[in-house]
């Protein structure tokens, strides 16, 4: 409850920042609001939303399984002639008690760079830091100006699902718990050419466990520390990640994004828990393009709908599909573990809001190390509505040589999904063919 309160009180005491981007939602939302004159006038009021300045009301997911979380999000940017510097927060809370408060400074400016030419149009903007806090349009190139990022976060999820450790366990072993987590960091980015660039973040972790509130069965009902590691530790971490990060054209793709990076968790606690982590993902973006012999205008509404115009009288699209890979590793030492509250997941999303196996429960399977291939065809439908479907290919591993291409888990669905100011707000789908039901789900936005 005193998470509610605090946000109550945000609420009353952000009201009054609301005064200059409430007309324009005014306007957006209530006086252009005409089906009968089109849908963009609803791209607008829900862009308007999600953007108000300085303060908005924010729309997340604490973690997979807390449920919708209303709170504010607190976005400025202050400008001279080459630098930025840019403070934001987020404040929410969920009905079943799960919070997330944060803050977080960026100072932005020119970067180190080879072969890089500085310039940017004049009224341009730009969204810096890793993780910014707050709902912000990400972009999917290399920022055009180095960041410096100070952030802190505390978080507490309630009734974080917890199946076992392993590609074997089964529904019967759920037992619930609570994760609080408490971190403080920095990250810095620099971009070294158009194409390319690369950072380094560092983190305070204090991460703790302990029985979820509102659940009949526990995980310490079933599970000890002897089979679960971490389970009951006190322990605190320092997390840091060099990364390099590369976009690059690729025949057919819109672009093409690859990162790698290499976590070092140390344990400050006795060193039983450190361990190392290599990550690295591919994402490429394909747009459907088909051609097309008339404008919009002399064309049909149905063959409009099946592949609207690229304001071209020459090409239409089918709309875009989404291809990701990805690779976590982890290493440890020969009496160190991977405590289970920072192992990989499949199932649902992760607790970063990730999308796994999405015809699987939230954290179905857990462990160290994981392997993740999708597929996803977006198509627009109607103003910020479009449908999608998507195929996801997955694994878990204890240690590195399990994370061979054979037995992995699979699923497909279909859905919708809700954008605003190029950003997806909401997105909700079932999954079939998993072996463990049909799976509907709705997702917001992850605040972590």
């Amino acid at each position: 409850m005193h998470a509610l309160r605090l946000l109550a009180v945000a609420w009353l005491g952000g009201a009054s920042l609301f005064a200059g981007s409430l007309e324009d939602l005014r306007r957006s939302c209530f006086q252009r609001a005409n089906f009968s004159l089109g849908k963009y006038w609803l791209e607008e009021c829900v862009e308007e939303i999600f953007t108000l300045q300085p303060v908005h009301p924010t729309f997340y997911s604490i973690a997979p399984g807390t449920g919708s979380a209303l709170g504010l999000g607190l976005n400025l940017n202050r400008r001279t002639d080459r630098f930025e510097f840019l403070p934001s927060a987020i404040i929410a809370a969920s009905a079943d008690h799960s919070f997330i408060a944060g803050a977080q400074l960026v100072f932005a400016g020119p970067p180190i760079s080879f072969g890089y030419v500085w310039g940017e149009t004049s009224g341009s903007r730009h969204e810096h830091g890793e993780r910014t806090v707050g709902l912000t349009s990400g972009a999917a190139g290399i920022d055009a100006k180095a960041s410096i990022a100070l952030r802190v976060r505390r978080f507490e999820a309630a009734d974080q699902n917890f199946y076992g450790i392993g590609m074997s366990t089964t529904r019967a072993g759920l037992s619930p718990y609570a994760l609080r987590r408490s971190e403080a960091g920095i990250a810095l980015n620099d971009p070294l050419t158009f194409w390319s660039s690369i950072g380094l973040t560092l983190d305070y972790i204090q991460p703790r466990v302990g029985p979820a509130p509102d659940a009949s069965a526990q995980i310490r009902s079933l599970y000890s520390g002897a089979t679960v590691p971490g389970l009951d530790s006190r322990n605190n971490f320092l997390r840091y990640e060099p990364y390099i990060q590369f976009r690059l054209p690729v025949r057919g793709s819109d672009f093409a994004l690859f990162k790698v990076g290499y976590e070092f968790f140390h344990d400050l606690d006795g060193g039983r828990f450190s361990f190392n982590r290599l990550s690295a993902i591919g994402r490429s973006t394909y747009t459907l393009r088909l051609p097309a012999s008339k404008s919009p205008s002399q064309r049909s509404g149905f063959s409009n709908f099946i592949c609207p115009s690229l304001r071209s009288r020459t090409h239409c699209t089918a709309g875009s599909l989404d291809l990701t890979a990805l690779a976590d590793i982890a290493y440890t030492a020969r009496n160190s573990q991977v405590p289970f509250y920072f192992d990989e997941t499949l199932g649902g999303t992760d607790i970063n809001g990730n999308d796994t196996l999405r015809g699987f429960a939230d954290y179905r399977f857990r462990g160290p190390s994981r392997v993740l291939f999708q597929a996803e065809y977006r198509h627009p439908v109607w103003g910020p509505v479009g449908f999608l479907s998507f195929y996801d290919l997955g694994k878990i591993g204890i240690l590195p040589s399990d994370l061979s291409l054979v037995h992995l888990k699979h699923d497909i669905g279909l859905g919708f999904y809700v954008q605003a100011a190029n950003r997806i707000v909401l997105r909700a789908y079932i999954g079939f063919g998993s072996g463990e039901g049909n799976r509907p789900n709705y997702k917001l936005p992850s605040a972590y």
